[in-house]
């Protein structure tokens, strides 16, 4: 076996339930990858659900999507492991992709294209955010990524021997039960290509990705950009902000985004006020993110 398919959860049992029904609906047979779920809530609830579908279930008490997917490595006995949110709906090619690129792989992680569904009926102004797939920007053919590129983190595909080699992923960042976190993957692939690892994209892979619905309120929105600014440091040339850099910042979006986008909500259509209230807010809550030191820092 040469793939295993790792899902970390953390009390979503229903939307566990509806992944795991598109992996084992695949074009190719189970004896040619596994599956493992590490349930990072350790409910009875979510076992039932795992072990309904024939898949392997793993207990991580340790709150910390990072710390669920070191485990789910440690467990996995092949040579390769396929990361995916608890929220994704894969199509039937997913493993069958995946397979026929890793097995003459010489990279150390390999991605593709994340798409997106909604559970209930978003607010129109929000769907201009999920309009198009996620991918590394630029990106529109099988290769290596370069530079400050990253595979996006809900469907990334890593050699298990790679991972040992540059010590797993990092606890300090990403999602914690359910404290917005994000950057664990980024950070990850960083240090995969200080190690020298290539890292690849495939746009012939792909998954759909749940929008969470707490992303529908402006202040899911605000969360998601103040721990972008604030577990991003060190990556896409992010750095700890001095208060004279604050300001500066603070004053930069006040003087020409603000302005920008009341004329986007006054004269674009289809452009709201909602979007006009949210591109200005996540700009100003992504730099105060940007401003503290990291809150794991010190764990």
């Amino acid at each position: 076996m040469q793939l295993t398919v790792i899902i970390c959860t953390y009390a979503r049992e229903s939307l566990l339930e509806n992944s795991l029904k598109t992996l084992c609906k695949q074009t190719i047979d189970r004896s040619h990858y596994g599956i493992v779920v590490v349930d990072n809530a350790c409910r009875p609830e979510t076992q039932q659900v795992v072990e309904k579908y024939g898949a392997q279930y793993v207990m991580e008490p340790k709150i910390g999507h990072s710390v669920a997917r070191n485990r789910g490595m440690q467990v996995t006995r092949s040579p390769w492991a396929l990361y995916l949110d608890d929220d994704i709906q894969a199509p039937v090619d997913l493993i069958e992709k995946f397979l026929a690129r890793i097995v003459t792989a010489h990279y150390a992680a390999l991605g593709g294209e994340v798409r997106h569904w909604f559970l209930t009926t978003p607010p129109r102004w929000l769907v201009r955010y999920y309009n198009k797939p996620y991918r590394p920007v630029g990106q529109t053919e099988y290769g290596e990524l370069k530079g400050e590129e990253y595979l996006i983190g809900c469907l990334i595909a890593v050699r298990k021997s790679a991972w040992e080699a540059v010590g797993g992923f990092s606890d300090s960042v990403g999602m914690h039960g359910k404290e917005v976190g994000r950057g664990d993957e980024d950070e990850f692939q960083l240090r995969l290509r200080a190690a020298n690892y290539k890292i690849y994209y495939d746009p012939e892979i792909y998954i759909d990705h749940l929008v969470q619905p707490y992303k529908y309120t402006l202040k899911g929105q605000l969360q998601l950009a103040y721990a972008s600014g604030r577990d991003g440091i060190g990556m896409r040339g992010n750095h700890v902000l001095s208060l004279w850099e604050l300001f500066l910042r603070l004053a930069l979006i006040t003087g020409y985004s603000v302005p920008f986008n009341v004329a986007r909500v006054l004269f674009k259509p289809g452009y709201y006020w909602q979007n006009g209230i949210v591109d200005c807010l996540t700009k100003y809550y992504f730099a105060w993110g940007e401003f503290f030191p990291h809150r794991y820092s010190k764990r």
